[in-house]
């Protein structure tokens, strides 16, 4: 396979971790809390360092277009409004597919985007690309996917600058399910004509809905995919407790554990991710809390 482009290129990973949704008014799904037909929305969240209660705070505040589609995320570097703006993400739509996602600072410049291709209503190619220091646009890289039977992402190819083309994929990754949940995922580099394994990732569950999949569905795929192959299990069916990464080359254990609570009503409340290294140096670790809000749509 092989991509041309006009001149030579700097490869750069663009971590996507937003909150979207692309489903118009009847293909809304139902959040946690609206049995009662009470009708709520994800305002933002707010983003902590739950052993430093007064470290640093940010808020992320979600906005909506005219159809209740999430069309962007702003970034505060603490948790009002009124602070300094961060960052700012905006999402294009087309057919209830997102076509583009886009990434500004805080003086609103467009700093990078990724636009998303799809093919038989799946999610088929991201095309990333980034800002240099020097304000010229770069072609960053382009990820395809794949999906077994059952529709499932099966794996992703990650092509890398080669020259002026993209010879061959440079990275690739591979996922296991079992019972609509992500289990494994393997991460392998390619040397040459050897295909190196170099991340073997695996992943627990605790048998709770993935309240994700209910808000983000269809488009779930294009808005949590960030740094390659540490997400998916934003798509599974129940959401995940723990992410284990056996190493095959470096640290002897590293984990990372993700505790929900929610509210009465059904609602999560708070996200706490602690991660945990051990080497033969010591141990390194930090946790980070997202404490989600909502609030009732004023009709």
């Amino acid at each position: 396979m092989k991509y041309n482009f006009p001149r030579t290129f700097v490869a750069v990973f663009a971590a996507l971790l937003a909150l979207a949704s692309c489903s118009p008014n009847d293909d809304v799904p139902t959040l946690p809390g609206n049995e009662n037909g009470d009708d709520v929305y994800l305002y933002g969240w707010t983003e902590s360092d739950p052993n430093q209660p007064a470290g640093e705070i940010r808020l992320n505040k979600v906005e909506y277009n005219p159809n209740q589609i999430i069309s962007g995320i702003v970034q505060f570097v603490d948790k009002t409004e009124a602070g300094k703006r961060y960052t700012s993400e905006k999402f294009i739509y087309l057919d209830k597919k997102l076509v583009k996602r886009e990434l500004y600072d805080q003086h609103d410049v467009r700093i990078d985007y990724i636009d998303y291709e799809y093919k038989d209503n799946r999610l088929f190619r991201t095309i990333s690309y980034g800002f240099d220091a020097n304000s010229r646009w770069y072609l960053s890289h382009i990820d395809t996917f794949q999906y077994n039977a059952s529709g499932q992402l099966a794996g992703n190819l990650v092509f890398v600058p080669g020259g002026d083309s993209y010879e061959a994929a440079r990275y690739v990754f591979e996922y296991s399910w079992v019972n609509g949940n992500a289990t494994e995922m393997k991460h392998y580099r390619w040397e040459g004509d050897q295909r190196i394994l170099t991340g073997y990732f695996k992943f627990l569950y605790g048998g709770v809905p993935n309240f994700y999949g209910q808000w983000f569905k269809n488009n779930l795929l294009a808005m949590r995919y960030g740094v390659p192959g540490i997400d998916i299990h934003y798509l599974s069916h129940d959401l995940c407790t723990e992410r284990v990464n056996l190493h095959v080359q470096a640290y002897a254990a590293d984990s990372t554990h993700f505790v929900y609570a929610f509210d009465e009503n059904g609602l999560p409340k708070t996200r706490t991710e602690t991660y945990k290294s051990v080497t033969q140096s010591g141990t390194y670790g930090w946790s980070r809390r997202h404490t989600f809000e909502f609030r009732k749509r004023v009709q």
